[in-house]
């Protein structure tokens, strides 16, 4: 079965309608390849630098407000 991903935090917990911020990812679980979206919308790039951080770059969005942060490890 596909390993647990957990996610605990993501800093900042604010960003830009135009995207290009750099967001940390803490948690456990992540793979080599994983992805990240903010909403629906991917990561315009991501860094797994272990099992417990990534640092993903925020995507452009079409409007303001809140939006789920999620992993999701290739397998």
């Amino acid at each position: 079965p596909p390993s647990a991903v957990s996610l605990n935090q993501v800093s900042p917990i604010a960003g830009s309608v135009a995207g290009g911020i750099s967001v940390t990812l803490t948690g456990s679980g992540f793979q080599p390849g994983a992805a990240v979206y903010f909403g629906n919308s991917p990561a315009a790039q991501v860094f797994v630098e272990s099992d417990g951080v990534i640092r993903a770059v925020s995507p452009a969005s079409s409007g303001t407000g809140s939006v789920s942060v999620s992993v999701i490890n290739p397998d």
